[in-house]
C-alpha cells in the first residue's frame, strides 16, 4: 500500500524505504524529482497531498510532483492510463470548516505529452453537482465514471449520481 511506501515529513513526501543504488526519492536534490519521463512501461500511482498531485514510479521508486493545482483540495484522483488521470471534485480550501470554503465541480485532466516530455493540463466537462467526499469509479471498460454521493454546497449531503463518458467529455 502507498501509506507504507510514502512517509509525510513536514510538507515533503519521502519514500520510506528506497533502493540502496541510484538517485533515491530521499535524495537531497529535489530538482530530480520534480519531472520524470513516462513510458509505456511506466507502472505509476498518482497521490494528492494537499492541492499537489504526484505519481510514484512503483518500478523505480521516485515520487515525481506532477502539478500544483491552485484552491483544489480534497479532489478524487483518477487514472485512466498510465500517462492520465482525471482530478475530480474537491473544495477551495485547506480546512473543510472554513466559511469561506466553496465545493467545487471541476474535473481537471493531467496528462503527458510524449513531444514535450512533460505533464499537461486540460479542463473537462464540469461536474453538475459540485462535491467532495464522495464515490467514484470507472465502468469495467473504463468508458464512463461514475460518482455518486459525498456532499455538496454549504456541506448538505447529497445522493445523485452522475455518469461521465471519458469519449464524450460529457456528465449525464
Amino acid at each position: 500500500m502507498l501509506s507504507e511506501i510514502i512517509k509525510i515529513d513536514g510538507d515533503k513526501p519521502l519514500l520510506a524505504s528506497a533502493p540502496t543504488t541510484g538517485a533515491t526519492a530521499t535524495s537531497e536534490n529535489p530538482e530530480e524529482f520534480k519531472e520524470g519521463r513516462v513510458t509505456d512501461t511506466s507502472s505509476l500511482a498518482f497521490l494528492m497531498k494537499e492541492n499537489r498531485i504526484m505519481s510514484l514510479d512503483l518500478m523505480s521508486q521516485k515520487l515525481i510532483e506532477i502539478e500544483t493545482l491552485k484552491d483544489t483540495y480534497m479532489a478524487k484522483l483518477l487514472p485512466t492510463s498510465n500517462k492520465s488521470l482525471l482530478v475530480v471534485g474537491g473544495q477551495t480550501t485547506k480546512q473543510r470548516s472554513a466559511k469561506q470554503t466553496q465545493i467545487k465541480n471541476n474535473v481537471t485532466e493531467l496528462y503527458w505529452n510524449e513531444l514535450t516530455n512533460e505533464w499537461r493540463v486540460s479542463q473537462k466537462d464540469f461536474l453538475k453537482v459540485p462535491r467532495i467526499s464522495f464515490g467514484a469509479c470507472f465502468t469495467r471498460a473504463k468508458t464512463h465514471i461514475v460518482v455518486t454521493g459525498g456532499f455538496t454546497t454549504d456541506f448538505k449531503p447529497t445522493k445523485k449520481t452522475e455518469v461521465y463518458s471519458v469519449n464524450a467529455n460529457a456528465w449525464s
